[in-house]
């Protein structure tokens, strides 16, 4: 569908705040359930998981790149707090950000 690569680059853009998908719809033109229902078959997954994984590929490049304190890289990428950031970057990458960072 024409819209789904405006909802992706949404999601991309703005993957450090919190975007619903009501909000993400209402860009993209469509109805939310609609939204959801046709991104998961395109996509392979919920514009919600899309986010989370963009969110934590950011994280990864900045762990990489930068030495940025986890705590700054975990807010500047959308997580709450860093426990969160922590658990969510080890069911991701394998490794916790501290670990990851040590392997880059």
């Amino acid at each position: 569908p024409g819209w789904l690569p405006v909802a992706r680059e949404r999601l991309a853009d703005r993957c450090a705040e919190a975007i619903s998908i009501a909000a993400l719809a209402r860009a993209a033109g469509v109805h939310p359930v609609h939204l959801a229902r046709v991104f998961r078959q395109h996509v392979g997954c919920s514009p919600s998981d899309y986010l989370r994984r963009r969110r934590l590929e950011r994280a990864a490049v900045l762990l990489r790149e930068t030495r940025r304190p986890l705590s700054d890289i975990a807010l500047h990428c959308g997580f709450g707090d860093q426990s969160h950031f922590a658990n969510a970057f080890k069911r991701f990458a394998g490794a916790t950000p501290r670990e990851y960072r040590r392997q880059g």
